[in-house]
């Protein structure tokens, strides 16, 4: 790419990232351009950060990390799911992007466990980070992915009964 059409693209590319709510800059003759959150250009330009979904957020200091960050026991002692031996129905739990979380399901088999993008059985299973998923018996490890958007929901695919999982940064 030549210099003058890095001038003429540098402000177009800028305003682009700018738009898509990402933080950009450039030197004065926009000839070296830079940016997080995500942004794409081309032609010296560079760029760090994530992804950006719906709903999400960009978490330019986010790393991911295979250790266990925490493990829930789940169970099913009714038509709801309860965590660590607690007795309240469907509680709401809250995850941290970038840490990894297991979870040990012992439930009934009318009662698999599942994490979900929405709170609905026929939502899509998680689309990423997540193992095992969708069992009554065994391990569920979640790796939350930097880019996860801020709601999850963990759901009985055949009752759907359903709760919540905050991912916060």
């Amino acid at each position: 790419m030549s210099f003058s059409q890095r001038l003429v693209l540098g402000p177009i590319v800028l305003g682009l990232a700018g738009f898509l709510g990402a933080a950009c800059s450039s030197d004065d003759n926009n000839t070296n351009l830079s940016g997080t959150g995500g942004s794409t250009s081309t032609g010296g330009s560079t760029s760090t950060g994530g992804s950006t979904s719906a709903g999400g957020s960009t978490n330019t200091s986010c790393t991911t990390s295979n250790d266990v960050e925490q493990t829930f026991s789940v169970t099913s002692p009714g038509f709801f799911f309860a965590f660590d031996g607690g007795t309240t129905p469907n509680p709401t739990i809250t995850l941290t992007r970038g840490k990894t979380y297991e979870f040990d399901v012992n439930t009934s088999s009318i009662h698999p466990f599942s994490i979900r993008s929405g709170m609905d059985a026929s939502d899509p299973l998680f689309p990423t980070g997540v193992t095992g998923n969708d069992t009554s018996s065994g391990t569920i490890r979640f790796t939350v992915p930097c880019d996860a958007p801020d709601k999850a929901y963990y759901v009985c695919k055949i009752h759907n009964f359903h709760g919540e999982i905050d991912i916060i940064d």
